[in-house]
């Protein structure tokens, strides 16, 4: 996304400074002309110089174009943690994949009396027992020691959560009461609003994302009309089987 904004700011400012360039080397032919016409024998047979008004004008009213555009995305900081996930590509980097080891063991040391913690997974999955482990191996890099446990209580716990919702607002409130937090309240419903209603839920550090993985189904050829919603729901009464529907 961020990406696509500075591509069409890079492609407006291109045509606004072809508009200029075009203009200015036109302007400065016709200059040079005309001092030509004012030396007697100095124009002969040169063709009179045409400024491209109506071209440079038409470039400079297109670019208007992508640079309303771009400036109209509201991008959220690469590397910042987010509830939600991006809605263009289904995925979305929850924190910076650049490792500072030595500024994490700086900050651990700083609790000296800090005490060893478990982090609880569900018992009857297989990934988040994978997960817990992963979690703890990098934790370790960092000298903090955590144990993955899949039994009773935990300091921390590895939970799944899906996104109820394709509306931003909607996921992001349950989201809220599925990890029994309240909902920050916000003055407006813009883009801004919903990004510090987010950031406010991660402020106490009691949820940290680690990931957003997207539903996938497969199915058989033999199955006809089966298209998934956006927010993954499923439009059983316009499925058949086979060639006819049933």
């Amino acid at each position: 996304m961020l990406a696509l904004k500075y591509l069409l700011i890079t492609c407006g400012l291109g045509m606004m400074i072809a508009a200029v360039c075009i203009l200015t080397y036109d302007l400065y032919r016709e200059m040079l002309y005309r001092r030509a016409m004012e030396t007697p024998g100095g124009a002969v047979g040169a063709a009179p110089v045409v400024v491209r008004w109506r071209t440079s004008l038409a470039l400079a009213m297109l670019a208007w174009g992508p640079l309303l555009v771009a400036f109209s995305m509201v991008v959220v900081p690469s590397g910042m943690a987010g509830v939600r996930v991006s809605q263009l590509s289904g995925y979305g980097f929850a924190f910076s994949t650049d490792a500072d080891l030595r500024q994490a063991r700086h900050e651990r040391e700083q609790v000296r009396a800090a005490a060893n913690w478990t982090v609880r997974y569900d018992a009857n999955d297989s990934v988040a027992r994978l997960l817990a482990e992963r979690v703890a191996l990098n934790a370790r890099d960092a000298r903090i020691v955590l144990q993955p446990t899949a039994g009773g209580s935990g300091d921390l716990r590895l939970v799944r959560i899906p996104l109820a919702s394709a509306d931003p607002w909607i996921a992001l409130t349950e989201v809220a009461s599925a990890l029994r937090m309240e909902m920050p309240k916000v003055n407006g419903d813009t883009v801004e609003d919903l990004y510090s209603a987010e950031q406010a839920l991660l402020a106490g550090q009691r949820v940290i994302p680690l990931f957003h993985l997207p539903a996938e189904w497969a199915s058989s050829p033999a199955l006809k009309g089966w298209i998934p919603g956006a927010d993954g729901s499923w439009r059983l009464d316009e499925v058949w089987v086979g060639k006819e529907k049933e």
